[in-house]
């Protein structure tokens, strides 16, 4: 059977060649934007990028010498570079098409490996060679000892993913390999899950693929630099749910799809339920946290991998089983639509939740209060950063210069000392053509609460924070709602903070009383160039943020008709307590 384009995930790492025994290591990641660069200035055309993505996972010896940047730090994962080459796949010729499945077909080796889930193909010497093949004391069976720990880390996966959290396992694949046991090949320093036949072992998982996996020959890194066992670990567990989610999509892929960050982003999760005393996706929360206006779907770098503490929230409020459900819907829509669907079936939305992992995400690291992640004081110190600081009041309108992008977040901090006794109030003012979210973050240190902003169809709003003095920060989040078509524009907007001045809404002529001659200034307002009520809202007695007709008509129901009296829903206050841990 001819086979289909294989659809890897490389694990590129980081490699130090003073202490690694290998060539010069090069940037995966650059060579993928200076590729695209060219591609979109009209100096590649579409089968030389995507074979030129293929050579830069896979072969960088042959790629040209351009796109050769010396890698200080790389991408975790090549799944979004051969999600490119695919999405293009039936625009590629004949040619480069047989090229590319030659360059990911199964790499010969001289060793076998049995355990009970999988067979470990390596060699020990040759272009690359096991780590330290001579090594054979834990256990003295023959085999290299770094064969053993892939064996105990992959089996240790299998357990964890398939057996105790429920996934199916990666198709059998026949004889390939040798036998129907699942093939792990120990190659060059890369790690990738490939997706090679149709399956119907699944009849309800209609796009199932067998797979293979690699794992590096040499797994030491920056950060592990004298051991290699801490990211193979990382890896083994890693790649193998990519091989899972191929159970899920092996066969489809939406053109027009953000699909990389949910790949990534769900393979770093299980890290954390397989090898939760690791925590290794610690480390890529400083390219999340820090730069909180970037998209959760954002495909940069190692922002997708550190996007892994969205699916943390996630599990942490609904469950693990939340994941597994976004993967099953994830058959049949876009990622972020397979999202709110799932939340939407547990009686949320999609937008919501990621105003409340905002929120969440604040309370990391040294400002924990033991009410939010079960593990965010042992976050790293990089935490969510404010784009503002405010000290002094009143704070005039405010022009937001670094706008968050879809699924964004900005931080703007008050700080109350200077702030005079009272209320103040907060005004909001969007941009219509965005959805927004606004929320304050009312941080005491024995007990903190937030204030949710209703906000008009205008994108704007306003929040009265009662005694405003007496917290000792005020945290404003601003969350730019989806957006897929536009997912890297930023959402613009402005905002005031000055003390509230108390008014009776629907005593336009401000003399304490609701009577009829509120209704006659309303009337000399509109139609008789008469004074403004002041403040302004007084007059708006329906709460629709516009002075007409409506309000004279409002009033007058009120006073004369038993109508509902003047007045605005009051924004609600949220004081959290830990949430239920839920386990299953």
């Amino acid at each position: 059977m001819k086979k289909l384009l294989p659809f890897i995930c490389a694990t590129a790492i980081i490699l130090n060649v003073s202490h690694l025994e290998s060539a010069q290591r090069y940037s995966v990641f650059e060579a993928a934007h200076l590729l695209e660069q060219e591609y979109r200035d009209g100096r590649l055309s579409l089968d030389q990028k995507c074979l030129y993505l293929t050579l830069a996972l896979r072969n960088k010896a042959e790629l040209p010498d351009r796109f050769k940047l010396p890698a200080e730090e790389d991408l975790k994962c090549g799944t979004p570079l051969v999600l490119e080459v695919r999405r293009h796949w039936g625009l590629l010729s004949f040619e480069t098409r047989q090229e590319i499945s030659q360059l990911l077909d199964r790499p010969p080796k001289t060793f076998e490996f049995r355990t009970t889930h999988y067979v470990i193909h390596y060699d020990t010497t040759g272009e690359y060679p096991v780590y330290h093949p001579w090594e054979d004391l834990d256990p003295a069976d023959g085999v290299p000892d770094y064969i053993n720990r892939v064996a105990e880390y992959m089996e240790r996966s299998y357990y964890v993913e398939i057996d105790s959290m429920g996934y199916y396992a990666p198709p059998w694949d026949g004889t390939a390999g040798g036998d129907s046991l699942y093939d792990i090949y120990i190659d060059q320093p890369l790690g990738y899950a490939v997706p090679e036949e149709p399956s119907t072992q699944y009849p309800d998982r209609p796009h199932a693929t067998t797979s293979f996996i690699i794992i590096g020959n040499d797994l030491r890194i920056d950060r592990y630099p004298d051991d290699p066992l801490p990211f193979c670990m990382a890896t083994c567990c890693h790649e193998l749910f990519h091989a899972i989610q191929f159970v899920f999509t092996g066969q489809i892929w939406y053109p027009k799809d953000y699909t990389g960050w949910l790949y990534e982003s769900c393979a770093n999760w299980i890290e954390e339920s397989v090898w939760d005393e690791l925590n290794d996706v610690y480390y890529y929360l400083n390219s999340y946290l820090p730069v909180p206006h970037q998209s959760l779907y954002y495909e940069d770098g190692r922002h997708m991998y550190a996007s892994w503490i969205w699916n943390q929230y996630l599990s942490e409020n609904f469950g693990r089983d939340v994941i597994h459900s976004i993967w099953l819907k994830y058959m049949e829509v876009y990622a972020c639509a397979a999202v709110d669907s799932v939340l939407r079936g547990l009686g949320t939305t999609m937008n919501d939740e990621f105003r409340e992992f905002a929120v969440w995400n604040w309370f990391t690291n040294y400002r924990d209060d033991g009410n939010h992640y079960s593990e965010g004081a042992f976050f790293p110190p990089d935490t969510v950063v404010y784009g503002a600081t405010h000290s002094s009041y009143p704070v005039s309108w405010m022009v937001w210069m670094r706008t968050p992008q879809s699924y964004g977040a900005n931080y703007v901090l008050f700080n109350t000392a200077s702030a005079d006794t009272g209320a103040y109030e907060l005004s909001f003012s969007g941009d219509s053509q965005y959805v927004y979210g606004v929320d304050l973050i009312l941080y005491d240190p024995s007990s903190s609460s937030y204030l949710k902003m209703t906000l008009d169809e205008n994108s704007s709003g306003e929040l009265v924070i009662e005694d405003f003095k007496s917290y000792g920060r005020v945290i404003m989040v601003v969350t730019h709602l989806f957006n897929f078509p536009d997912r890297y524009g930023g959402a613009s907007f402005s905002y005031s903070l000055d003390t509230y001045v108390p008014f009776v809404r629907g005593d336009s002529n401000g003399d304490g009383i609701i009577n009829v001659g509120d209704i006659v200034y309303l009337v000399s307002y509109l139609y008789k160039n008469g004074p403004a009520p002041s403040p302004i809202d007084a007059g708006d007695c329906n709460c629709d943020d516009v002075i007409n007709l409506g309000d004279v008509v409002y009033l007058v129901s009120y006073l004369y008709k038993g109508g509902p009296p003047p007045g605005c829903p009051k924004a609600p206050l949220f004081v959290p307590d830990r949430p239920a841990r839920i386990s299953n």
